[in-house]
């Protein structure tokens, strides 16, 4: 239901949250806060999600970002995806 989809949206930028649908992220920057969007299937992630968020981590790194990448790191933990940055 798209409507209620804008609906929703509008209601968070109301409240200063932007919802960044490429990154699959949300941010409210007035808070400092920010956080992954999985859906309704937070338990299931498929290869092609998985793959961004390797990316996204890896972009995050490479940014000196280690708080969005530690963030990352351990939403693919939960969904047992295992991650060893010191392994090459």
């Amino acid at each position: 239901d798209f409507e209620q989809a804008d609906k929703i949206r509008a209601e968070l930028q109301d409240l200063g949250v932007d919802l960044l649908d490429k990154e699959k992220l949300w941010k409210c920057p007035s808070r400092g806060l920010q956080g992954i969007i999985t859906g309704f299937r937070a338990n299931e992630l498929s290869d092609v999600e998985v793959s961004t968020l390797v990316l996204q981590r890896e972009k995050a790194r490479m940014a000196n970002d280690y708080e969005l990448s530690d963030m990352i790191r351990d939403e693919l933990k939960n969904h047992g995806v295992t991650i060893d940055d010191k392994r090459k």
